[in-house]
This record gives structure tokens, sequence and C-alpha cells, in this order.
């Protein structure tokens, strides 16, 4: 069995600091059983539990499968038979908070609590710093997390705090952290500087803790004398430097020991959220090297060989000197202003820098080597080339939603909260793993070439895949389901693996996954050009959601606040292209011109539409299932009609409008998110091109100082009268002014109304005013 080679590399500058002390624990079990935990032994019983307090701690989460024993802190009750509170910090994928106990004390959060802007970056993997203070008396209340006030506020109020109260230790013995027994759980967390103080820190002190630029030690229990009993097979103690634990300067980088082209690794470290790693500094080029010459699974991998790491960088010649830059940032690495930093490949030294040789203004691709000579750089100008992939800028490991599973498929229930999601984990043999919240795992078998994912409680339900591994799962791929009640057995079905952010509710920085699994920003999708590499952002571009109930021949509603219908309100606007002909004879002018008519449709929605309304257009099938206004030209000779409802009328183009804002629906039993449009917000435009002989009586009374008004009159059918509205829009010439005899004066569109057959018909008018050239007249 095949798992990712893969290692977890933590850049980290050492500075001088002081060792902290770290508790880790850990639970990788399919049935109920004994926990992983740390109990304080130590503590003067004799010490009364204060009555105000601040307990602040750091925590690391490396998977959670159970958030609500994963993270607690447990202090006991005044009769040790049961806990008195519980802190949970929560550290999901999906969302952030902090609680004590259920019943009492969860925060009440303020609306920017968790803002972008202060949030800390990925909550798994991350070292949290916490800081929860308690004043009984006094009612108050604050929870500190990195450097920033979340909450001052109890959810639940303070009515039950007193009787509450009363069951609080009477001291510490029995504290402990992690969990005594577990229910099928999987999780790793670490702890350390857990200190209680007798009092309500400032906001200032505690400020200063969680953002790490203090670790006070606590007077009531103090971190650096206690002792713990450690409980477990996977309980351990670990030290590290303080900056180890406050400052992880430069992410989680990540090692795909795959042989891959350059343009295979820097697509693979984009869809993983990434970038291929670039350093700028000799302390990241030392540490990479220190963690990794000597490791045994780097050497037995694909990249120890000569094709060795493909970096982040760039080279070119400049009037004749090699210089490097960041292929990323564009910035000019050496040789120019650099040279003091003490890169590798700026300290003066030649055989750093020999092989960079490009004989052209070409630019070349850039590797390392981690053998004999680490950090000496090479360059190649064959993309093609395989190397192994360092990817970098990942602020944590990622965590891969899931797209396109039945919501009802029993591997669903391995996410959290059925959301979908995995999370990449280090193993410990190094190798990768893609982890369900709960219990589903996904790996790769080399020898049968297939990804297998399966259930750890449940080992008949399964799911494989022949996808390449070079594909790291990454993007759209086959499966076959078996044991599962939404599939039948061997039944093959598209899912998407995605890292793309899937941003806010009202669209803010939402990406769509392309098929091979690179993001591109949701507002490129369906907007007529091809941003994805493998043009999927151009598929599946339906434009109207129409319910079952809906009827084509009904006319879209709106009813008012005494749910009395009213009338649909039919915007109409003509832009005339040329006057083909003036016959006064014959009482005839023709037109060429457009008629664009707009209505909204509340019982539509849409999807995906673009700014550009020109995008939005509707398909002939979409065109043929909605509702669409019959006008009638009334002063022509057979009462001509728009009679796009009919089918005929293939000329027409209906488009929509985007004016309302989109809101991001994102399914997880469907393979892509989009954006949802109301039809109320977002009108219909249809628009079509004529070329029609229109009536006008011609008035020669004031010859050749006569001025010619003629009309195009508009009307609804009459079983629509009643129904709509016809609101004039705007009316644009686009021709020629000098006709032969005439020259176009003026156009104007109009309300009118007239009575037929004792029935007064409202319409549409659009007059155009012709002046006679006089002229022209005069050379007859």
């Amino acid at each position: 069995m095949k798992t990712f080679n893969f290692i977890l590399l933590s850049f980290l500058y050492k500075a001088e600091a002081s060792t902290m002390r770290v508790l880790k624990f850990g639970v990788d079990e399919t049935v109920k059983g004994p926990g992983s935990y740390a109990k304080l032994l130590n503590h003067n019983p004799a010490e009364q539990f204060p009555e105000v307090f601040t307990l602040c701690y750091r925590s690391k989460t490396m998977v959670n499968r159970h958030t609500e024993s994963a993270n607690s802190l447990e202090l006991p009750s005044n009769d040790g038979h049961h806990h008195w509170i519980e802190f949970y910090v929560g550290y999901t994928t999906t969302t952030s908070y902090a609680k004590m106990d259920f019943s009492y004390f969860d925060f009440e959060y303020a609306s920017d609590a968790f803002d972008p802007k202060t949030k800390p970056s990925g909550r798994l993997r991350k070292w949290i710093h916490t800081c929860i203070a308690l004043d009984a008396a006094n009612k108050k209340i604050a929870y500190f997390e990195g450097g920033y006030l979340r909450s001052d506020k109890s959810k639940y109020g303070w009515d039950d705090f007193d009787e509450f109260f009363e069951d609080k230790p009477d001291n510490l013995t029995g504290m402990l952290l992690g969990a005594e027994s577990i229910k099928k759980e999987q999780w790793y967390t670490s702890y350390t500087s857990v200190n209680i103080f007798k009092r309500f820190l400032s906001h200032k002190e505690m400020k200063d803790i969680t953002g790490c630029k203090a670790d006070t030690q606590g007077d009531y229990l103090t971190w650096d004398t206690s002792q713990w009993e450690m409980v477990g097979n996977n309980s351990q103690v670990q030290l590290l430097q303080f900056d180890e634990v406050c400052e992880e300067r430069y992410g989680i980088p990540i090692l795909f020991s795959e042989r891959l082209s350059f343009d295979e690794a820097d697509y693979t470290c984009q869809k993983f959220g990434g970038e291929l790693w670039a350093p700028e500094g000799n302390h990241s080029v030392h540490d990479f090297i220190a963690a990794n010459s000597n490791n045994t699974r780097v050497k037995q991998g694909k990249c120890q060989s000569k094709e060795a790491l493909w970096l982040g960088h760039r080279g070119r010649i400049n009037g004749g000197r090699n210089y490097i830059y960041n292929w990323y940032t564009k910035r000019k690495l050496y040789p120019t202003g650099y040279a003091d930093k003490g890169y590798p490949w700026a300290s003066g030294s030649a055989a750093k820098f020999d092989a960079l040789k490009p004989t052209s203004d070409e630019d070349t691709y850039i590797f390392m080597r981690l053998g004999k000579k680490p950090g000496k750089l090479y360059s190649t100008t064959d993309e093609d080339e395989t190397k192994c992939a360092p990817c970098f800028s990942m602020p944590y490991l990622p965590f891969i939603r899931i797209k396109g599973l039945c919501s009802n498929s029993k591997l669903a229930y391995g996410f959290e909260y059925g959301q979908g999601l995995l999370q990449m984990e280090e193993e410990k043999d190094g190798n990768l793993i893609f982890y369900g919240t709960y219990s589903s795992k996904i790996v790769f078998n080399e020898e049968a070439a297939l990804w297998n994912w399966t259930l750890l409680d449940n080992p008949n339900i399964f799911a494989t895949s022949t996808a390449s591994f070079k594909t790291f799962l990454m993007g759209k791929h086959y499966w076959k389901f078996y044991g599962d009640l939404c599939y039948e057995d061997g039944e093959k079905h598209p899912v998407v693996f995605t890292t793309c952010n899937q941003g806010e509710k009202n669209g803010d920085n939402s990406e769509f996954t392309c098929n091979d699994g690179l993001c591109v920003p949701m507002e490129k999708r369906c907007d007529g050009r091809f941003h994805c590499e493998d043009l999927s952002d151009e598929e599946g571009c339906k434009k109207v959601n129409i319910k079952k109930q809906y009827s084509k021949l009904s006319i879209p509603y709106e009813l008012d606040e005494d749910e009395n219908v009213l009338q649909l309100k039919l915007n109409v606007s003509i832009k005339i292209i040329e006057i083909l002909k003036v016959e006064e004879i014959d009482s005839i002018f023709k037109l060429k011109f457009y008629l664009l008519s707009s209505w909204d449709d509340d019982d539509l929605s849409y999807e995906n539409l673009d700014q550009n309304i020109n995008v939005n257009q509707l398909d002939s099938e979409e065109k043929e299932k909605i509702w669409k206004p019959v006008l009638t030209f009334t002063n022509t000779e057979d009462s001509i009609e728009t009679d796009v409802v009919t089918g005929n009328d293939h000329k027409a183009t209906v488009l929509v409008e985007r004016i309302g804002k989109p809101v991001l629906k994102a399914p997880k039993d469907e393979l892509h998110n989009y954006f949802h449009f109301l039809g109320h917000e977002n009108p219909l435009r249809m628009q079509r091109e004529y070329a029609i002989d229109f009536l006008c009586d011609f008035e020669l009374a004031w010859y050749p100082f006569d001025e010619q008004v003629c009309p195009i009159v508009i009307d609804l059918s009459g079983l629509e009268d009643n129904m709509i509205e016809l609101v004039p829009g705007y009316v644009k010439y686009y021709g020629d002014v000098d006709l032969s005899e005439y020259y176009v004066k003026d156009t104007e569109l109009i309300s009118y109304s007239r009575m037929i057959d004792n029935v007064e018909k409202f319409g549409v008018m659009c007059q155009v005013t012709l002046g006679r050239k006089l002229m022209s007249t005069m050379m007859k």
C-alpha cells in the first residue's frame, strides 16, 4: 500500500528564546476505549480556587474528528464526580467558537469578532493562543485570541450564574487536558503555557499573552512548575522554542515526492493553495537543508536523484550578466541589492552559481539539489524535465472540499457537519493521507493504481478511482461506489476535490474549481472567455432556473401588500437603424429597427450572470421555455405580431440584464458552486431586428412647408390588455438625418390611449417627425 511520500517542512527561524514544554495527545481509534490525556499532579489542594480568575493557554490541533473532546481543558467539580467547566476553543474548518460548558457560558460574538483582518489564518494545524477571564461578582467575562478581543458577553446571560458557581472546585485536583474516553474518534492536540491567574487580567495583559508578546506565568496554576501524568499510548512530552510556538513565519510547505514538469509542479502547488518554494534568505535555505539532507524519507524517495527540486525562481541574461528573480513577485534577487543578505547564490562564491549559464534572453528554470552540495543552484531551459515540487506559502495544510457527493452517501458521514471536507494529514512515517473529519480516509494503492476511499468503522462501504497519482485527486474525477445506499455497486459518479475559496455568501472572494483542480474567480465563470487551462469554466453555463410549476403561458405578476395582483410592467424601447423608404402616394414609410422589451419574471431565477449583458443570452431551449410578450404593430397592413411565443421568430434574442447582487450557492451534492440571481432584481430583455412597412397619413396641405409625423404604434394582444402595462422606454435614431426629400427632425416615444369598439386601448407610440427639404423640392 502506497500513500503520498510527503514531507512536512517547518522552516522556522529559531532565535534565542526560552524552551517551552509541550504536552501532546492523540487518538486514532474506530471503537470506544481509553483516551489520551494529561492529569495535573502537584497542585496544592489547600489553595482555594479563586472567585475571579483568568485562564490562558496555547493549543494546536492537528486532526480533529470530535471537537467536543479533542480540544477540552477540564476543571473538576467540587465533588470530583463530574467536570465543573470544560473550555473549548473550536478548531473546525467551518466555524470559530469558544465555549465554557454548553449550558452557561457560550460566548456571544460581535459581528466582526473573526473579521478576516484579525482572524488567525488557519485554525487547524496552527497554534491558537487563548485567554478566558471570568469575574462572578461583577458579571464580567472576556475571551481573547490571537491578540484580539473576540467577545466580552455571555451568550446565555447571568441568571443561573450563582447556582452554577456553587459547584466551583475547591482546588485543581483532577484537572485534565485531553479526553479520558473516546467514541470512535481521531484527533491530535498539543498544549503548552496553561496558566491560571487569581485575577481578571487587563485587556492589555491578555492581548500581549495571546499576541505572543509575553508568556506570563500564572499565580494560581504555574505552567513551568506544574507536573502532569501522561496517560494513553499517544501521549508524549516535547520541547519547543518559544518562536516555534509563537512565530510560524514561513507557513507549512509540502514536498510532493513525484517527479513533475515545471508546469505540473506549479499547477500542483496552485491546486493546494500555494506556490513553488522561492527562498529569499539564507535562513530558509539552511533550514530546508537541515530538515531534509539526512532525511531517510527524502533519500528513499524520488527527489534525491539528480533531477532535484523545482524552485519558484527564474534565470535571465541582463547585459551579459546572469541574474535570477522570483517568478511570482518578479522581484530581482541577484545580483542587484541582495548580496549583503547572505543568499547562497549571492555570496560571491562562483561555485554556487556556476551552473546558471543561460545562452540567450530566454528564461531558464531554476532547481536545487539536496545531495553532496546542498543549496547549489542549477538551471535548464527544458520545462518538460521532471523534478519534485516543494510547495510553499500555505498558512496550514489545506482542507479539501468535496463536491458532487450524494448527501445521503454513507461516505459523506465522514465529513465535518456534512460539509464534505477532507484534511491532508502527516502520518507517523511521513506519508500523506486524506482524512475526513470523523471516519473516512483516502489513500493510493500503487500496485493496483487505484485511489481507495474507505470508512474506518465500516470496511464494506468504499469507493475507488483510477485517477492518475499525479493529479493528487484535485479536480473532477470519477469514482466507483460499493456498499453505499446512494449508488448501485460499481456505479461511476463524478466527484470534485477542491481547495478553491468558497468565499462569502454575497460572492466576495469566491472561486470556481476547474476540472483539473485549478481555481479561477467565480466572476470569470461563464463570461464567454476561457480562464481554466482545460476550458471547463465555460461548460454547463445555463442561465435560467425554471420551477416545475412554471408555465410559459402565464403572464408573470407580483402581489401588493393586500395580495392584489399587480400589472406586469413591460418596458418598450426602439433603436431605429435607418429609414429605408418614404412613399407619400402609398402612405408608407419603411424602417429598419430593433424592438427591445424588458420585464421582470419573479418566478424565474438565474445563474452565472455576467456584467456584460451580451454574455447573458438564453439559448434556444431556455428561450422556448419561458413566457415572452406578444406585441402588435397596429399601423401595419396585417397588424404584424412579434410571434416569438409560437416559436416561429428565431431571430429574437432574449438576454438577462444583471442588476441585482449575486448570492453564492454551494450545494454539496453538485459539482460546482454558482452565483444565484433573483428574477425580480434582474430583468429579461428581448430584442429583435425588423424591417417593416408602416402606414402613415401624409398631410400635404402645407406642401412644401409641411412636416410629417409617422408613427410606430405598438399594442398588446387582446387577452393581455388588462394584465400588462406598456411603459415607454427610449428611442434612438442611428441612421442618416438627410433623406432624399425629408430630413429626420425628431423622434419621440410616448404612451397613448384610444377607443376601439368602445374599449379603451393603451399602448406605446414612437413618433418620427420628418421635415421637408426645401432645396430638394425647389430643384425638382
